[in-house]
């Protein structure tokens, strides 16, 4: 099966309804009409992000394949869902009948970690995923992904609300972080490395060298280590905090917690550039830059 690879915000927008919830039976059917064997999946809701048509009741949506008459019809690409599984699913509209929205790229399993956190299982390994930016589409490398659940569901609820945040209203944003945050500051990402771990799954050690320093203190690099990152065979989405990337310079709010300083949620990172005077600005939502000392974080 080849997928054009789609980015979060685009599947957002072109699905017709993305829902959280169980899967309460399935049934194996041939259609005649497209002369294939399909399964209809039941779904019971838990929390709908975005539908045309809102209800507590179970919802139906259909998969190809199926072991119908005893025998499997099946294939690459093809997502299994099995009844009692729970997850995230992104639904298209095909002849008045949803399916998964590129099949297994809406497909975004639960699974709990060895702690017990619950995590989404994304799998596009079997697909052959095609980059639409290549002026010659040749089939790209995918991994396994993982998101956290909470996380996941925060920002489709954020993404899904269309809230464009004017410069005011972010500032108040920023100026709430810096009231709540241990350390503020401007600083360059001088290392985010990721390795595997059994409990956490993965986890990226980042060294931030600071530029300026603008509320607590710091030593010439701070070093923490977050939940989050690439592995060799998959990678971990932690979508409730920001990515760091090699250097990247950034704003960064950061907090107290068990086993030292962490990130304060997704937006406490925000893009920076500095300017010849050695100044910095601050990337605003909607492509404004504004001078750190002009957002006045500090409320005074």
């Amino acid at each position: 099966m080849t997928l054009i690879r789609t980015d979060m915000p685009s599947m957002i927008d072109k699905s017709e309804a993305i829902v959280y919830g169980k899967v309460l039976g399935t049934q194996v059917f041939y259609n005649d009409n497209l002369g294939m064997v399909q399964t209809r999946i039941q779904l019971q809701p838990v929390e709908t992000f975005k539908s045309r048509t809102p209800s507590a009741g179970p919802i139906e949506f259909v998969i190809p394949g199926g072991v119908y008459n005893g025998e499997a019809w099946d294939g690459p690409g093809i997502p299994k869902i099995q009844t009692g599984m729970s997850g995230v699913f992104f639904l298209d509209d095909f002849r008045d009948v949803f399916w998964p929205f590129g099949l297994p790229m809406g497909v975004f399993e639960e699974k709990a970690g060895l702690q017990g956190q619950a995590r989404l299982f994304n799998d596009l390994r079997d697909a052959c995923v095609m980059d639409p930016q290549n002026p010659n589409p040749t089939p790209t490398e995918v991994k396994s992904a993982y998101y956290d659940l909470e996380g996941f569901k925060a920002y489709l609820r954020k993404e899904i609300e269309s809230h464009v945040s004017t410069v005011l209203e972010q500032r108040g944003e920023l100026q709430d972080l810096y009231a709540k945050a241990t350390l503020v500051m401007v600083g360059r990402v001088v290392r985010a490395e990721s390795r595997s771990d059994r409990e956490r799954l993965a986890v990226t050690r980042v060294e931030i060298v600071p530029h300026q320093i603008l509320k607590g203190s710091a030593g010439d690099t701070v070093v923490m280590e977050v939940d989050g990152g690439e592995a060799k065979d998959y990678k971990y989405v932690v979508m409730s905090q920001p990515q760091f990337v090699q250097n990247e310079d950034a704003l960064i709010f950061l907090k107290d917690a068990p086993g030292g300083l962490q990130p304060m949620g997704p937006d406490s990172k925000v893009a920076v550039r500095k300017l010849a005077d050695g100044r910095f600005e601050v990337f605003m939502e909607g492509g404004e830059f504004v001078s750190i000392d002009k957002l006045n974080l500090s409320g005074r």
